[in-house]
């Protein structure tokens, strides 16, 4: 990439090109984007924007614009702003601030056409988890809170859109324990919204907290998460929407957290990088995740351990991996081929 960069966003658009935005680097926060042409294999700078942040959500909208909500602001707060960034004309613009200041928030795109976001760090950081959620209206550009608050606090959780058009959100950290502000909770909890009604509603728990996981719908409707930061563990498991129920799946050979998790033309899941939850060491192993069988195999290696990268499937079944830690020693770039995997 033109420059490196780690916890920051990277999305898809229409025209074939991938958009990444903002994150850490070396020096502070990213203003900064970039765009990746897969035709070149090249990034070029696109525009940038007035305050650097990371720990943001970014959501393709239906019309093929960007929206880019909250994060850590450079001034070492969470951010209510959010910007608009525009493929044909590569700018960003201004739209309407969330009700609330979030990073390690979630942002869902609805059926609707809607953005549901999630939780989240609040302007307090740690002791100030949020239980609140709220909707943006691509056509108006402002956003509404929802009807019902979460049954939980939670940050840096996953949130799924299930094939129902409801959505799963499960794990993250919770609300502050006796210890003090500092520590909390990380949670098994989970929960649905249901965007006809505006309410949550509890669902089953997990049997390993989650946070720092990944979530990935399966071809079949369930839900696959793996990893965590808070155990030491490798456990897997699955949800299924039909019941309400997690059922725990084969082991990874690895513990990880800060990883990607990608779902494969196969059906099978990819997953790549992360931190080791019994040592500092970043993971350079692949893993991949077979539905049917529900076992994990390995996969190729990527060129060198990565985490708080990002990744994304281009057609072709090459899969793009770019960015992380460490930066200054992991190459910005690289592609992996998933044909046959």
């Amino acid at each position: 990439m033109t420059t490196n960069r780690y916890n920051f966003t990277m999305t898809p658009l229409p025209n074939g090109k991938v958009l990444a935005a903002f994150g850490n680097g070396q020096g502070g926060y990213r203003s900064t984007a970039e765009l990746y042409d897969p035709a070149s294999g090249m990034w070029n700078a696109t525009g940038s924007v007035p305050e650097g942040r990371t720990l943001h959500t970014a959501t393709l909208l239906p019309n093929g614009n960007v929206l880019v909500a909250g994060g850590d602001g450079n001034t070492g707060h969470s951010l209510d702003t959010c910007r608009v960034y525009d493929p044909a004309t590569q700018t960003w613009s201004a739209t309407g601030p969330m009700l609330e200041a979030r990073k390690e928030h979630t942002a869902t795109l609805l059926p609707n056409g809607k953005v549901l976001v999630v939780g989240g760090q609040g302007v307090n950081g740690l002791s100030g988890i949020l239980q609140t959620s709220e909707l943006y209206d691509p056509t108006t550009g402002t956003w509404a809170a929802t009807p019902g608050a979460m049954g939980s606090r939670r940050a840096g959780h996953n949130a799924v859109l299930l094939l129902n058009g409801k959505v799963l959100a499960v794990g993250g950290q919770g609300a502050p324990v006796a210890a003090g502000p500092s520590t909390v909770d990380e949670l098994t909890t989970a929960e649905i919204f249901d965007p006809t009604s505006g309410v949550w509603t509890a669902t089953g728990a997990t049997a390993v907290a989650r946070y720092l996981a990944t979530s990935t719908l399966l071809a079949n409707g369930k839900v696959l998460v793996a990893g965590t930061h808070t155990a030491a563990t490798p456990r897997s498991e699955v949800y299924d929407p039909e019941t309400g129920s997690w059922t725990v799946t084969g082991d990874m050979a690895f513990q990880r957290w800060s990883h990607t998790a990608t779902l494969l033309s196969s059906g099978r899941v990819l997953v790549a990088g992360g931190v080791a939850s019994a040592s500092p060491l970043l993971r350079p192993v692949v893993e991949l995740y077979d539905p049917g069988t529900g076992i994990w195999s390995m996969g190729p290696g990527i060129n060198a351990p990565r985490a708080a990268h990002a990744a994304t499937l281009l057609p072709g079944d090459l899969l793009l991996i770019a960015g992380g830690t460490p930066t200054t020693s992991v190459p910005a770039t690289e592609t992996l081929s998933t044909g046959g995997l």
